[in-house]
């Protein structure tokens, strides 16, 4: 038994499928992706902070490490078990303040890039951002690390006078390199 296969209209078959390539090229390169932003890069905005700022709080901070801080300051990290009193340890962490108030004043202290996420605070959580440490005035506050959200800039900031100072020492050294 023979089957009588009808011709193809090949020029109609390959009409429509140099249509759907170039469709499919056109909505490759078009369409937000990772091919067509290969070749951008955008920079990151620096911070809004500079190192001897004075800052102040704009809402509650939730303080790191249950209330000791970004650097755990008292948590006895790597004292042996036997030296430590685990219920003295217990009522100071629950006497501790968890939270910064809105309205608490202090100075930056360093700034996370958002390259530095790694270092960030283990609560945050989300997007790579901005951190801002800051050393808080009032001496039962550990120093801490706040979102750039969290602070506004108070007068009486070091921040402007130190970095004419850092521009200066580097114009100097440019004139000691040059003589």
């Amino acid at each position: 038994m023979v089957v009588h296969v009808p011709p193809r209209q090949s020029r109609g078959r390959a009409l429509a499928a140099a249509v759907l390539l170039a469709a499919g090229a056109c909505l490759l390169f078009t369409a937000p992706g990772p091919l067509c932003q290969a070749g951008l890069t955008v920079q990151a905005p620096p911070c809004l902070f500079r190192v001897g700022d004075r800052v102040r709080a704009k809402m509650p901070i939730l303080l790191s490490n249950s209330g000791r801080g970004y650097f755990n300051e008292g948590a006895g990290e790597g004292v042996p078990p036997h030296l430590r009193d685990e219920s003295e340890d217990r009522m100071e962490l629950a006497a501790m303040e968890k939270i910064v108030e809105g309205g608490e004043e202090g100075t930056v202290a360093g700034i996370l890039l958002k390259n530095e996420w790694i270092n960030r605070p283990k609560h945050w959580k989300g997007h790579h951002r901005t951190g801002v440490m800051v050393s808080w005035d009032s001496a039962d506050l550990p120093m801490d690390v706040a979102e750039e959200t969290e602070l506004e800039v108070i007068e009486g900031s070091l921040g402007a006078r130190r970095s004419e100072q850092l521009r200066m020492e580097k114009r100097a050294r440019r004139e000691r390199r040059g003589s």
